[in-house]
């Protein structure tokens, strides 16, 4: 007990968190560099004093004991936790400064840059797991369970997001005023070298666990951006690495990462990226679940072997990766997957060159692909058997995942390309800036023959992939045929349009159960295709209005919910009834009228589409056999790209609003006999003669949608209307 006059100690630990160079100039020239360091007081005499002007030399002398607890409870530290991703989250308002921002040289050579030190990050995750380290062992727990799962999650995540700001060896002089070609920013690599050097010979201790938490540290704490020369010394290390340990996915997904982060500031033709793209494509087997024996016991075409033994990351360890859940990790480990095989795809990756098509029954081009793309439309050509809608095991989601994220990384990177062909011509400077910081951004755009074969290979699959009975496959394969149609919704549209009308007519007794599949997809394909080919949609609008309206069924809700979506939908683009007036670009009025979308760029649209017009992809078109998708039909040319003249075009709207009128009242009988068969809804509780017993959670909830997306096409309906047709309905 202390009396009034006994001396009262408060003992306050700060720690060299990192420092800030630049900020406003003084009168020498210099920038102002601020460091944050550890200050103790023992028997009142400091120890350490927090200083200005340190640099990026300066290093806590002493870190501490890894054993001292935190003074702050765990909400308190999330509370801090929370505001650090605030500020310095990969959205931040402090982006700006760390060393992954991106500086245009205005002349002025201003920036301030935010440095973090790795150290006491490590130590603070050391303290809350400890773990990590395979010589601890872990503290008793103070709190329960789920408060410490929460608090190292939001520790892992604040890590990742101060990976940005951990120092590389920025020069000062560079740095504050530019003195570097290009207003490019020198780096040492000093926090990369010193994070791989200390867990390098543990990587390679594949016989325990401590190979994984090695790997761990170097995810959680290993820059991305660095030199080209020290991604290109480190690369071959990471692949032998890698390739110690077979058949375990937490393993591969780390080194997935890894490779992702060095693939963005190696300049193209200076790595042979198709060793990378072998090694994944011979893995897919295993990732995807892809059989190459007897699937079951019945099976007797192969021998039935004993599979091989998989290696496990230790569940507590799985915990510093940052995964929600093991559908989440699996999403996210195809994701990264698909975007190295898109990556390593096109010139500039490898060092051979292939013949087009990439094997037997592809594309026959006269121009040739590259070896990337051809190992991969090789690979596809080996699924391609395992999309049938009848070919059923544990591969079909996972295949019409791969699908869907492969088709969205062939449609970001040709939208990236066009991007960066605008930027290019309205911005060169930001442009220049922008390829010497990211350099591999030089080679992403792909060759028109290249692009053609892609589409060639994986629409097909989308088809199959749209009938499965898997419907999170089918719904995959509608939102990857989403994403190929935007390259070029001229010649992929149609094609696509017709596949699913043939599933709406009565005379096809084979894929009259796959209506609501091909409702789904005609919907997707309308936006895109009015934007850029109306006259497609318009010349098939009576047949669709005609062969759709069966679908308000009282007796499938299913079919009559992707019924009303499509005629929402259609009802959003195109007037019911009445005579509108288009405005053309040879009329003299604002293009922004006529577009009907807000262009960012100059002509940003004309740019996405250049890539239709070039001779490769044309010349490509031309050589596809007849029994292609994209097969052009006889007598038609790939150069004939003219639009409708303008009275055609005039008279298709015509007919369309015509339609249009007369579908809106037969519609309107529709829905009138629909609500009458529905009768009085029922209500879900407990004492109505059992009623709510019979009905699911997602019973109400698809009751619930499905009237409001009632309500939402008869008011978009109306809205189109003109007003005779009004009057009439």
């Amino acid at each position: 007990d202390l009396g009034d006059d006994a001396p009262r100690r408060v003992t306050i630990r700060y720690e060299d968190v990192g420092y800030l160079i630049g900020g406003e100039r003084g009168d020498d020239g210099g920038g102002s560099m601020l460091t944050i360091v550890e200050r103790r007081e023992r028997d009142g005499a400091p120890v350490r004093k927090c200083v200005l002007g340190g640099g990026p030399d300066r290093e806590a002398e002493d870190g501490g004991p890894t054993d001292r607890p935190f003074a702050l409870p765990p909400p308190a530290r999330q509370a801090l936790m929370s505001s650090i991703l605030t500020l310095l989250g990969k959205k931040g308002t402090l982006r700006c400064v760390s060393n992954s921002a991106i500086y245009p040289d205005d002349g002025g050579g201003k920036r301030s840059l935010l440095v973090v030190h790795h150290r006491p990050l490590l130590r603070m995750l050391l303290r809350t797991a400890p773990y990590l380290d395979e010589r601890a062992c872990d503290r008793v727990p103070h709190e329960g369970s789920g408060q410490r799962s929460v608090t190292l999650k939001r520790t892992v995540t604040v890590i990742r997001s101060l990976r940005r700001f951990f120092d590389q060896g920025v020069q000062d002089s560079i740095s504050l005023g530019g003195e570097a070609p290009g207003g490019a920013v020198a780096l040492s690599d000093a926090t990369a070298r010193s994070v791989w050097s200390s867990v390098e010979s543990d990587v390679s201790r594949t016989h325990s666990n401590g190979c994984f938490r090695a790997l761990i540290v170097v995810y959680l704490f290993h820059p991305s951006r660095c030199s080209a020369s020290y991604y290109l010394s480190v690369l071959p290390l990471w692949m032998e690495a890698w390739r110690q340990i077979d058949r375990c996915p937490e393993w591969d997904h780390l080194w997935l990462v890894l490779f992702s982060r060095a693939r963005k500031y190696l300049p193209p033709g200076s790595y042979d990226w198709t060793g990378l793209l072998r090694h994944l494509l011979t893995h897919c087997g295993y990732w995807l679940q892809i059989p190459t024996g007897g699937a079951s016991s019945t099976d007797r075409s192969f021998p039935r072997a004993v599979s091989p033994a998989k290696r496990t990351c230790p569940a507590r360890l799985k915990a510093f990766v940052g995964s929600e859940g093991k559908y989440e990790e699996g999403m996210d480990f195809v994701g990264r997957l698909t975007k190295m095989i898109m990556f390593c795809a096109g010139p500039g990756k490898g060092v051979a060159v292939a013949a087009a098509g990439g094997g037997d029954g592809g594309p026959a081009s006269t121009a040739a692909v590259s070896e990337g793309s051809a190992v991969t439309l090789r690979f596809l050509s080996f699924v391609t058997p395992y999309f049938n809608p009848s070919n059923v095991g544990a591969w079909t989601f996972p295949l019409g995942a791969f699908l869907h994220y492969l088709a969205y990384e062939l449609c970001h990177r040709v939208g990236n390309a066009a991007g960066l062909r605008t930027l290019r011509a309205d911005h060169p400077e930001t442009y220049d800036r922008l390829m010497a910081d990211e350099p591999y951004l030089e080679g992403l755009e792909l060759p028109g023959n290249e692009v053609v074969a892609f589409l060639d290979r994986l629409l097909p699959l989308c088809q199959q992939a749209l009938y499965s009975k898997n419907p999170n496959v089918s719904h995959a394969g509608e939102t990857a045929m989403l994403y190929l149609v935007q390259i070029d919704p001229r010649r992929a549209s149609p094609p696509l349009l017709d596949f699913g009308l043939r599933a709406l007519d009565v005379s096809s007794v084979n894929l009259s159960h796959q209506a609501p599949a091909a409702l789904s997809a005609i919907s997707r394909l309308l936006q895109p295709t009015l934007r850029r080919d109306p006259a497609a949609v318009l010349r098939r609008l009576p047949d669709i209005l005609r062969l759709t309206l069966a679908g308000i069924d009282s007796n499938d809700q299913n079919k009559s919910l992707r019924t009303l979506i499509l005629y929402r939908n259609m009802a959003m683009w195109i007037p019911i009834g009445g005579v509108i007036v288009v405005p053309r670009r040879d009329s003299g009025g604002d293009e922004a009228a006529w577009d009907g979308t807000t262009t960012v760029g100059t002509d940003l649209m004309s740019a996405r589409r250049a890539l239709a017009e070039t001779e490769s992809y044309r010349a490509a078109l031309r050589a596809l056999p007849e029994g292609s998708l994209l097969a052009l039909p006889p007598g038609a040319d790939a150069e004939d790209d003219s639009e409708d003249d303008a009275c055609a075009l005039d008279d298709l709207f015509e007919e369309a609003m015509a339609a249009m009128s007369d579908w809106s009242l037969s519609f309107l009988d529709r829905i009138f006999d629909l609500l009458r068969a529905a009768g009085e809804q029922e209500k879900l509780g407990r004492g109505h003669g059992g009623v709510g017993m019979r009905h699911t959670s997602a019973d109400v909830a698809m009751t619930r949608n499905f009237q409001r997306i009632m309500k939402e096409t008869l008011i978009y309906v109306f809205s189109g209307m003109d007003d005779e047709t009004y009057g009439r309905g």
